[in-house]
């Protein structure tokens, strides 16, 4: 974030207070055995967050983000595309939602803080040896090879 973002927040609020982009791939794992997640479970395993791989800085204003493509290859085979308009109709809308909600918990979105927005494409399973690519419209790419 490039400011402070405090409620009330819109859509526009998030768009002006965001500096920066970046094309991420979120690794998922669960230390449950048979990934039996359930509620508190769930929260426990860290909501199956691993990993986040990112790419190269972008300034926002060169990014229209419901528009905003990707596909998804794994080892050159396209298993997944999607638009920003996937999270929520605008990802700028699940930044507001945040910003709107952390207050509920004492805290609140401030500058220098990273937020990731959500998946514009359904979850994939990367196997060892597999490498996958996120080919963004305008962010650029991201890869990350499983061993």
């Amino acid at each position: 974030m490039g400011d402070d973002l405090s409620p009330p927040v819109s859509r526009l609020d998030v768009i002006s207070a965001t500096d920066l982009l970046v094309p991420a791939i979120e690794i998922v794992d669960s230390r449950i055995r048979d990934w039996d997640l359930i509620g508190p479970a769930a929260i426990a395993d860290n909501a199956l967050a691993a990993r986040l791989l990112i790419g190269d800085r972008i300034a926002a204003s060169d990014v229209d983000l419901v528009r905003e493509g990707v596909e998804v290859l794994i080892d050159g085979v396209r298993r997944a595309t999607g638009t920003g308009a996937a999270v929520l109709g605008h990802p700028a809308d699940a930044v507001a939602w945040l910003a709107e909600t952390l207050p509920e918990h004492n805290e609140s979105l401030k500058a220098g803080d990273i937020v990731t927005t959500g998946s514009i494409t359904k979850p994939l399973p990367i196997n060892a040896g597999e490498t996958a690519v996120m080919r963004f419209s305008s962010l650029g790419s991201v890869v990350a090879h499983a061993e």
